[in-house]
């Protein structure tokens, strides 16, 4: 199960966190800043601005590192993957103009075809290493790229009637853990709502 606490707030205003690991209960001793991204917000008829602001959100220090440790290998699994399709793409683009002899449109398709294939092979050798890095640590299964280990945020813009220049935001947190979210809940006098 999951909840979700929706908060109220101005942008780049402090959000306040039970002193608890947000995954699983034990004192914080540490927090892990997610960053937030605030994507079009209109503040006048003719601007809109776009940023990120931090949220620091409690862990203990095991779940802090093994946040940290998903993080590290999204990075470097993406980083390597790219590098890796970079050079395939390259050497295959020379052996396909070498071997079929044809310029021009033709080997403009045949490299589209091979760059597509190779994406395809890239998610499918990252998602290989997330399922055995998840073996490792079962907990992965509860991280969001979007958020940290047992919470993923998202964001929405409102402009409150008759002050449409000062907008507010919404901010939404689901927590995997249903206790934690009841606390948020009660520190900002809202709710947990229970998804499935």
């Amino acid at each position: 199960m999951a909840s979700d606490v929706t908060i109220r707030c101005r942008p780049h205003d402090h959000i306040a966190f039970p002193s608890l690991c947000c995954y699983c209960l034990e004192p914080a001793t540490t927090t892990h800043a997610m960053l937030v991204r605030v994507r079009n917000m209109r503040t006048d008829a003719h601007t809109k601005l776009s940023f990120a602001f931090p949220v620091k959100v409690p862990y203990c220090e095991t779940h802090k590192q093994q946040t940290e440790l998903f993080s590290r290998y999204r990075l470097i699994a993406i980083i390597t993957l790219s590098a890796i399709a970079i050079v395939l793409a390259i050497i295959l683009d020379i052996m396909f103009s070498r071997i079929l002899q044809v310029n021009g449109l033709m080997l403009w398709c045949v490299n589209i075809l091979s760059w597509v294939l190779l994406g395809a092979g890239g998610v499918g050798v990252y998602q290989l290493g997330r399922k055995l890095l998840q073996r490792r640590h079962p907990t992965l299964a509860d991280y969001s790229y979007s958020g940290g280990l047992g919470v993923t945020p998202s964001l929405k813009v409102v402009y409150p009637q008759g002050v449409p220049h000062e907008p507010q935001l919404s901010l939404t947190f689901t927590f995997r853990n249903d206790d934690f979210a009841r606390y948020m809940a009660a520190l900002h006098n809202t709710e947990a709502r229970a998804i499935n």
